[in-house]
């Protein structure tokens, strides 16, 4: 069995996202926190093939950051845990 823990980092651009100072005098550099709003706004989902178990870290509290940038784009990193079968005699 290999035991994996690891960061993954998603990038995205949604359109529907950017501020009205974003879109209206180019002021695209703010950032908003929205790790508390997670499960308001859309996410990837990640699959991790021939795992056995796969995991995000929640204990004790959430392990990860998601921040909207003003020009639409959102940035996600996660923590997360697997285990997969192994054949190597390592």
């Amino acid at each position: 069995e290999l035991v994996i823990d690891s960061r993954v980092t998603f990038f995205w651009k949604d359109s529907r996202l950017v501020t009205p100072e974003c879109r209206d005098e180019g002021d695209c550099e703010d950032r908003f926190d929205l790790k508390s709003r997670e499960s308001a706004l859309w996410t990837p989902d990640l699959y991790v093939l021939n795992s056995r178990l796969a995991r995000d870290h929640d204990h004790p509290t959430r392990n990860g950051m998601l921040y909207l940038i003003a020009s639409g784009k959102v940035f996600l990193s996660k923590r997360y845990g697997c285990s997969n079968i192994c054949t190597l005699k390592i």
